[in-house]
């Protein structure tokens, strides 16, 4: 298939268009950072990405378009001589949906970010298609994609055990090689007003050493009364090296959201991931110095947001963890967070957040974090 006579023609096709019109945008960032490190001496990194995305419509009616966002990003840690300049597509792809006489079909095709059902497992673009097909009372959809030409320096993966990893120094490093594919279903208001979901995930690792994963996930969700809402879902996973045997695991969440008043929110929530579970992304638990996954860990937090003004955040949140193996205290944190817009287009916030060891298996950690954003 010559993609590049397939991507001409739909340029031209878009171009000839009667009703071509395209949207244009951007989005500045600024990402200044303090951290302890190891020896629990602060240092400074310095975080800056420019974006720019178009959105061209392909009918009359703007329900089908194409749209596409790139970045430059700018990393340089405040300790070292060089800093790192990364580029990157993160989205490129074309929609369609076609109304039919009972619901809807929708398809993504290109490079697009994704989630499975837990929102820990898998959470990143690729390249592939998303097709959904919607009914009153049920939809299913199918998803496949590939991770090998996604820039490794951008996109975090947990990957296997022999992978070395790409050059931090490259503007643009290929991932490692996976074909990722699920099949999930929705049944909205399956049981008065709750909502049943399901979803079949498996990634597959294309070079000759394997690493493998399958998951297969069930999610529950809906009121409690009123101001109060629950969800429920738990993963089986299996994952396998080359030829090694299978490993199965577990990860099962439970979040309870409360709604005190309109502007504010408190949410509780319990993640269970047993031992031999392990997800796709890269999801830190944590902002330790290691950055632990979802592995081997009960963990259990509370979030509050709030808005005391119109243009005013607050976030607080308070974690803690067990590690599963020996039983002990893995660690503790807490973070408070404000973000204030005075202008529609413009984002200013600051953070302050700390996590404390308990059981020798991680570094202590403090970070404090000053950002912006501006929008064209």
């Amino acid at each position: 298939m010559n993609y590049k006579k397939i991507l001409a023609s739909f340029c031209i096709s878009i171009s000839l268009s009667p009703v071509f019109s395209f949207d244009w945008g951007g989005l500045l960032t600024n990402n200044s950072r303090s951290k302890t490190n190891a020896d629990g001496k602060y240092y400074y990194d310095q975080g800056n990405t420019a974006s720019l995305w178009i959105k061209a419509p392909m009918n009359k009616s703007d329900t089908n378009y194409f749209i596409a966002e790139g970045i430059y990003q700018f990393e340089n840690d405040l300790n070292e001589p060089s800093a790192t300049h990364y580029l990157d597509l993160t989205l490129f792809k074309a929609y369609f949906t076609k109304p039919l006489p009972k619901g809807a079909l929708d398809v993504n095709i290109g490079r697009f970010a994704n989630a499975d059902l837990t929102g820990i497992i898998f959470f990143q673009n690729a390249d592939g298609a998303l097709i959904r097909y919607k009914l009153p009372g049920f939809s299913i959809s199918a998803y496949a994609a590939y991770t090998g030409f996604l820039n490794g320096n951008t996109v975090k993966m947990i990957n296997a055990k022999d992978y070395v990893g790409v050059d931090p120094d490259l503007f643009y490093a290929f991932a490692d090689k996976y074909i990722v594919s699920n099949v999930a279903f929705t049944l909205p208001n399956f049981f008065y007003d709750n909502t049943l979901s399901g979803q079949v995930m498996a990634t597959f690792r294309t070079l000759e050493n394997l690493y493998n994963r399958v998951y297969g996930t069930l999610d529950i969700t809906g009121p409690v009364s009123a101001s109060v809402f629950y969800r429920v879902n738990t993963t089986l996973g299996m994952k396998w090296y080359d030829e090694g045997k299978p490993d199965l695991g577990n990860l099962t969440m439970l979040t309870l959201t409360i709604f005190p008043s309109a502007l504010t929110t408190v949410s509780v929530c319990g993640v269970y991931a047993s031992e031999d579970f392990i997800g796709f992304t890269h999801n830190p638990a944590f902002n330790s110095y290691n950055e632990p996954d979802y592995t081997n860990m009960l963990k259990l937090g509370i979030a509050m947001t709030g808005k005391p003004i119109e243009n005013l955040l607050l976030t607080a949140s308070l974690d803690g963890a067990f590690d599963i193996g020996n039983g002990s205290h893995h660690g503790v944190q807490y973070k408070f967070g404000a973000d204030f817009r005075p202008f529609s287009d413009f984002t200013i916030g600051a953070s302050f957040g700390q996590f404390y060891d308990l059981n020798s298996t991680d570094i202590d950690r403090t970070i404090i974090q000053v950002k912006a954003a501006l929008a064209f």
